[in-house]
């Protein structure tokens, strides 16, 4: 009969039992902790977009209060061979009764914007035309069969991210009205 053997350490079968089992729970818990870090990733993504989704509305809403009217008219300058989404008449403080107007249209996958620049305390600037790029990875769309002039509109503005290799859209829908009423 054999007794305990003393300063006896594990066998060879335990360390190999204890060493699968440990490796199949940090398995386990390395593809949890992805599947978090790929949802709140997913998470913060959306709500970046919602974020900037709030930012283009507010700049569209307030280009449209100001306006007249909204349509799909060719633009003027530099603005008339734009292939346009959403044009929006706008008075011209400097020329009562010769209105500007502002374009909105897709060039790729950006949304441009052309017309008279604005100032940093938010007016107009009419003597000073501008084409550029409003935002990247976005693009405007209206209710087929839209054209105008109307005064109000709804519009969709869909957002494009690459998250992680993959596409990421976010789409959003708005109603504007203009303030005013002058057709």
């Amino acid at each position: 009969m054999a007794g305990p053997r003393p300063n006896a350490g594990f066998t060879l079968v335990e360390r190999l039992v204890t060493l699968v089992l440990g490796g199949m729970l940090m398995g386990l818990a390395s593809s949890v902790i992805t599947s978090h870090l790929r949802t709140t990733q997913k998470q913060s993504e959306l709500q970046r977009m919602r974020d900037h989704w709030g930012r283009i509305n507010f700049f569209l809403e307030t280009e449209i209060r100001e306006g007249q009217s909204l349509g799909t008219e060719q633009g003027e300058g530099i603005c008339a061979d734009k292939s346009r989404v959403l044009t929006i008449t706008v008075p011209n403080p400097a020329a009562p009764g010769s209105p500007g107007r502002i374009l909105y249209y897709n060039n790729g996958v950006d949304l441009w914007r052309c017309g008279p620049s604005v100032n940093r305390d938010g007016t107009l600037d009419f003597a000073n035309q501008t084409d550029g790029i409003h935002v990247e990875n976005a693009s405007l769309s209206l209710p087929s069969g839209f054209t105008g002039p109307t005064d109000t509109t709804t519009y969709t503005v869909t957002l494009r991210s690459w998250d992680g290799g993959s596409l990421f859209t976010f789409e959003e829908s708005s109603s504007a009205r203009t303030s005013i009423r002058s057709f």
